[in-house]
């Protein structure tokens, strides 16, 4: 007589079994591997941040001044202006590409340092630009904001150090989020008038963030988000909860989307009274020494 030999395999409601596990551990791990992705490219928008901090208290302790959110071009085309960006190129180690711009060469170049990981870089820009200063609302009062026009002249951080202080009042934040349909460029030129209520000029609403006076002294519970918000002048970030930001210190930190809009107004505003607008606790502004 001849014995059977049992075959060894699976049923099908052992693999089923097994296939529902492994979906199970997917469906778990796969949230941890995004995570950690994101936290990698929120890592790497820090030491953009970062880089760019030191980049502006170079240009500060030479020149004694902040950027503009608006400059005099440095080829010196009449009527011709660019945003910080460009002016700040010598003071992140590119300043083959400043040179360029003081020859009169148009530059469209991607400056890695100008762009967010967590937000893919279109095809179409060559030069995208993920960050935007602190211009305040758009008033020639120096406390108010930190990047001014030339109507306004220019300030130093010995300014602002003696109002809010520079730990407490925002130089840079993201401006790349979901509400942002096309990224600006860092090249961009800044022809057009400010307009702190629409703040539609281009390049503008990407080079600075602002608050209006309507904002600026509302205390309402229930306002809209100033962070994410679908308001162009705010920041926006592609990172979870909020936006990547940067002091006039030189730290970094990082802005929550749930902020109220009265507190954001305050990180704004470096030397006054946001509920009144008007400057506090200081002497009479010294044009020759505030530039």
């Amino acid at each position: 007589m001849h014995s059977r030999t049992a075959r060894a395999g699976f049923t099908l409601v052992e693999l089923l079994v097994v296939i529902a596990i492994i979906a199970t551990l997917v469906g778990v791990l796969l949230p941890a591997v995004q995570m950690a992705r994101e936290a990698g490219r929120r890592g790497s928008c820090n030491n953009n941040v970062l880089q760019l901090g030191k980049g502006f208290i170079s240009f500060e302790s030479r020149q004694n001044f902040i950027p503009g959110w608006r400059n005099v071009s440095v080829s010196g085309t009449a009527g011709a202006t660019y945003g910080w960006p460009v002016t700040l190129l010598p003071f992140i180690e590119r300043n083959d590409l400043f040179r360029l711009y003081a020859s009169g060469t148009a530059v469209d170049s991607l400056i890695s340092l100008y762009a967010c990981a967590s937000r893919p870089v279109p095809s179409s820009v060559a030069s995208p630009l993920a960050y935007a200063g602190n211009c305040g609302s758009g008033t020639a009062v120096k406390g108010d904001g930190v990047m001014l026009d030339t109507t306004a002249g220019r300030l130093g951080f010995d300014f602002i150090s003696r109002g809010d202080g520079v730990s407490s009042t925002l130089l840079l934040t993201e401006r790349c989020g979901p509400t942002v349909t096309t990224l600006a460029k860092w090249s961009s030129p800044q022809t057009a008038t400010y307009s702190s209520t629409t703040m539609t000029a281009a390049g503008v609403v990407h080079q600075g963030i602002s608050v209006v006076p309507a904002v600026r002294v509302s205390r309402v519970v229930n306002a809209p988000k100033t962070v994410t918000s679908a308001a162009s002048r705010y920041p926006s970030s592609p990172h979870p909860g909020g936006a990547v930001v940067l002091f006039c210190d030189g730290h970094i930190g990082f802005l929550k989307d749930a902020v109220g809009d009265y507190v954001y107004a305050q990180l704004l505003t470096s030397n006054m009274d946001v509920a009144s607008a008007t400057l506090v606790g200081l002497p009479p502004l010294n044009e020759t020494d505030y530039k």
